[in-house]
């Protein structure tokens, strides 16, 4: 009896692992087209570009030395009238049009010469570009810039773009534009593949705007969000109301409260710059400090341990409610 149920159990554990990873690599060819695309696209342009800038300054020459040109033609065709009238050789007519054109023709060629070196130059580093579109360490920055809900409780909700409510599993993967909504007992917790974490608190509405390989948004519409970002080379946005903060290597909190127009910045650590729409003030705070947001601007005072506390246990989900179903079905299994 026990070694079937056990026997069973590891069955599940199977299967809910080969279902992980196909959710994950399901996921990944169309975002890695969509990058690629991008860079396509970029390469496409620039190359036009540059195209239109060689055959611009190559026209740019060829109208510079096209008075030498003409001379050679007049020359020749007044050379020509001489040889009829049996003043001249044709043969020596041609001779000195060859060498006039051949003194045109080389003139061009060396002002050309550096013009076309430039091109080649631009080329070569174009080339380089869509090299690295294509390449591994690409893809393992496209794989860091997802998204993925890893654990939550209470009523939650998500909201992708052109659908309704979306049935979100215990191990949901997220998508651009995707919109995550708690009720009052709600939370959330978001992993990215650098290890980097969000957790969404209670009566929040919190927006994936974009994500990317190297720069991802998120907006908080309203309520609590608690993010500790790891350093790296990916730049991370948080906009909520009319302020932005660009993340790289730190922890906070940030509460927006749209019905008094306040929003509130706790850093618990590391350094960040704060941003008002249209860029009207900038203030930086430090680890330990808090910023309040209104009207009035941003005004910046400490944060206390114990706030940090209490904002924490507030919005974090415990690791041991992800578990707590498996110990459970486990102390069954030693019991039986």
């Amino acid at each position: 009896m026990v070694k079937n149920i056990f026997n069973l159990f590891l069955l599940l554990i199977f299967i809910l692992s080969i279902s992980l990873v196909f959710i994950s690599a399901s996921t990944l060819p169309s975002r890695c087209s969509a990058i690629i695309g991008e860079c396509e696209e970029v390469y496409s342009k620039c190359w036009d570009l540059i195209n239109e800038e060689l055959n611009n300054k190559f026209a740019e020459i060829d109208t510079q030395y096209q008075p030498d040109y003409d001379r050679c033609i007049d020359e020749f065709g007044e050379c020509s009238k001489a040889s009829v009238e049996g003043q001249i050789a044709f043969g020596t007519c041609m001779t000195a049009s060859d060498n006039c054109l051949e003194s045109y023709r080389n003139k061009v060629a060396l002002k050309k010469e550096p013009v076309q070196k430039e091109f080649d130059n631009q080329q070569s580093q174009l080339n380089e570009y869509i090299d690295g579109c294509n390449s591994p360490q690409l893809t393992n920055e496209i794989l860091k810039s997802s998204a993925t809900i890893t654990n939550y409780e209470g009523d939650v909700q998500m909201y992708r773009p052109g659908q309704n409510v979306v049935p979100i599993n215990r191990v949901q993967v997220l998508e651009q534009g995707d919109k995550i909504v708690t009720g009052s007992k709600g939370k959330v917790k978001i992993i990215f593949d650098d290890g980097s974490a969000v957790y969404v608190g209670p009566n929040s509405e919190f927006i994936l705007e974009t994500i990317a390989p190297l720069e991802s948004t998120f907006k908080l519409d309203i309520g609590a969000i608690r993010a500790f970002i790891k350093k790296g080379l990916e730049k991370r946005t948080f906009k909520s109301r009319s302020i932005a903060a660009t993340i790289r290597g730190t922890e906070f909190v940030l509460i927006s409260d749209p019905v008094n127009e306040i929003l509130e910045f706790n850093l618990y650590e590391g350094n960040v710059e704060l941003t008002s729409e249209n860029n009207e003030e900038r203030k930086e705070i430090s680890a330990g400090q808090t910023a309040i947001a209104d009207a009035q601007g941003i005004r910046v005072s400490s944060l206390t341990k114990e706030k940090w506390d209490s904002l924490v246990n507030e919005i974090t989900i415990s690791e041991r409610n992800s578990s707590k179903y498996f110990i459970i079905f486990f102390l069954l299994l030693v019991a039986v």
